[in-house]
């Protein structure tokens, strides 16, 4: 729980301009207010303003949950788009409009012309795509190896049961 008035004033916001909004049910605009001056996530910003408007001195702080950095990029060579994702300390990949992460890229970046268009020619299939397929199965050199010292051994005994013979 923190204090209302020394918040709003550590964030320099005029409690009476809030009071004003909100009693002409303008809540978009005072939650906009909130959003120029600080850095509070909407559940905080909403229980401050239920605060406020209920006219009591304390409100519940949410602090933001592992919030995770999320970089998105992309580059526009000869008319080839490529758009990268980063998310946190993962490693930075290529993300194409048929991959999951592909929501996190539109949220990202939005309404670039530029994405939805290459969305659009991507998924009528008018790009050639190098990539081929998200499945890869890696065949382990161990099966291979006890394939040879079976084939190994057998010729082994073989020899000696001959050689005996």
């Amino acid at each position: 729980m923190q204090d209302v008035k020394t918040t709003l004033e550590d964030l320099g916001i005029d409690k009476t301009v809030i009071l004003r909004l909100l009693e002409q049910d303008q809540l978009l605009e005072a939650v906009r207010i909130f959003e120029q001056k600080s850095r509070l996530n909407l559940e905080t910003t909403m229980s401050l303003l239920g605060a406020i408007k209920n006219g009591e001195e304390q409100f519940v702080f949410q602090p933001e949950a592992n919030k995770s950095a999320l970089k998105v990029s992309f580059e526009n060579h000869d008319g080839i788009i490529t758009v990268k994702l980063k998310e946190g300390s993962a490693l930075e990949k290529v993300v194409y409009p048929n991959d999951l992460d592909w929501i996190k890229v539109k949220k990202s970046i939005g309404n670039n012309p530029h994405i939805i268009e290459y969305e659009k020619c991507f998924l009528e299939n008018e790009i050639k795509n190098s990539k081929k397929s998200t499945l890869f199965i890696e065949e382990s050199t161990f099966t291979k190896r006890k394939i040879v010292i079976i084939i190994a051994a057998l010729l082994l005994l073989m020899y000696l049961i001959y050689e005996k013979f």
